[in-house]
């Protein structure tokens, strides 16, 4: 399996800055093999959850969508059932940059989350420690040649 695209959402008012990555699992009988449909797809959720109250959200996660500082996430497939899944990461209360940020994680659709994307997490967590601060790092998206050499189970 390997990651074919990146892209980030940086100005929409519905939520915070958001960097995608989409995976190849699923893509073509999910997405139709198109990372416009991706984006699509991951944009109208993240208004979505955006939207929900937030007593109800505080319920199962420890913050509200709209007051994270950013969002990475790792859209990927069910091939069988064509489920559309988004892995999604939010990131807030930096104690100064790059400080520790709190993250908290969940899984738009009941299924397991996307070991491949974990490895994106970790690679993304180093890449951030390296920028000066949340603006520049947003701008960057790692090298997809790099994150598929680094996910790739050794045979």
């Amino acid at each position: 399996m390997t990651l074919i695209d990146y892209f980030s959402i940086l100005d929409s008012e519905d939520f915070p800055p958001t960097k995608a990555y989409v995976h190849s699992l699923g893509f073509k009988e999910v997405y139709q093999s198109s990372v416009a449909e991706a984006r699509s797809h991951l944009e109208e959720s993240l208004r979505r959850i955006g939207k929900i109250d937030r007593r109800e959200l505080v319920r199962s996660l420890p913050h509200h969508p709209i007051d994270t500082s950013y969002f990475i996430c790792i859209l990927w497939g069910i091939p069988d059932s064509s489920k559309k899944v988004i892995d999604c990461s939010g990131y807030t209360n930096y104690t100064g940059w790059p400080g520790n940020p709190d993250q908290y994680s969940f899984v738009l659709q009941r299924v397991n989350t996307c070991g491949d994307g974990v490895i994106v997490l970790g690679m993304e967590e180093e890449h951030r420690r390296k920028t000066r601060g949340l603006k520049e790092f947003l701008k960057e998206g790692i090298d997809l040649r790099e994150l598929n050499r680094r996910i790739q189970p050794r045979s």
